[in-house]
């Protein structure tokens, strides 16, 4: 049985890795591409995990189910237009429009259903802000796809292999202290060595730095998992084979994006240059 199921999982890693492979390139593409192709995806992919966060948290309401992902959306179109505090005010007062529909439509938990919003839209007009940086906005973004991609399937990987005591098994239960550490190790390299491109000589502090955002995207999974354990759901969606819906997918960047976006905005600026 033991072995039936290690290699359930490791079919499962397989999946994952041809997924990404797959999507990878595109996605690639359109970092590389950046301002208008780039919005138009993240907005795209925010207004998509918006309604699958609405199909979680929401019983009955399509008035809500439908102004989530619009909001979301065009939240990080008008910042590509540069009206930052225009995009903010679109989030907060559709935040308090939804508490105002609440009232005529069956919400599980209206609570719930604005943090997720307000959870999306951060993490959205964030990745935007930060790619639309002229001077490195490529660069940074390319740094934090590769230190979530690497803090995933890096924890998958040792965790899989090593296993040992599980870190939150009420939570999520294939999640290991061995696969948090591997992982952990994985996406502080990915800074280390995004920061020997951009010739850097601090390496010690992109180490942490790697390993803060890691340990940030490994949080914004467990979230979403105890989200899925509430509704008790094994995934968000069906859009991605090995990987569930878009919100499973991306999950980590929801808490890396506006974290490192805040990074960059205290340290003024992104420290990523590659020449």
């Amino acid at each position: 049985m033991g072995v039936l199921l290690k290699t359930a999982k490791y079919s499962n890693l397989f999946l994952r890795i041809v997924s990404a492979a797959i999507i990878l390139p595109f996605a690639i593409a359109l970092v590389w591409l950046g301002e208008w192709p780039f919005t138009i995806f993240i907005a795209l992919l925010s207004g998509i995990m918006c309604v699958e966060w609405a199909r979680l948290s929401l019983a009955s309401s399509k008035w809500i189910s439908l102004i989530l992902p619009i909001a979301a959306a065009c939240a990080v179109l008008i910042l590509q237009f540069g009206y930052g505090a225009a995009a903010v005010g679109l989030v907060v007062v559709s935040a308090i429009l939804i508490c105002g529909l609440a009232r005529w439509g069956a919400v599980d938990d209206i609570k719930l259903t604005i943090f997720g919003f307000l959870y999306i839209s951060a993490a959205g007009m964030s990745l935007a802000w930060l790619r639309s940086i002229p001077a490195n906005g490529l660069e940074t973004v390319s740094c934090l796809v590769g230190v979530v991609i690497a803090m995933d399937i890096g924890a998958y990987a040792v965790g899989c292999t090593v296993g040992g005591p599980k870190m939150a098994p009420k939570i999520s239960p294939g999640k290991t202290w061995s696969g948090l550490l591997g992982g952990s190790i994985c996406a502080g390299g990915v800074a280390v060595v995004a920061a020997v491109i951009s010739g850097q000589s601090t390496l010690f502090t992109f180490a942490v730095l790697g390993v803060v955002l890691g340990l940030a995207a490994q949080a914004g999974d467990l979230i979403e998992s105890a989200l899925k354990r509430r509704y008790n759901v094994k995934d968000s969606g069906t859009l991605i084979p090995g990987h569930g819906g878009v919100l499973d997918r991306l999950d980590g960047f929801l808490t890396v994006a506006p974290l490192a976006g805040l990074i960059v905005w205290i340290n003024g600026g992104s420290p990523f240059t590659w020449t």
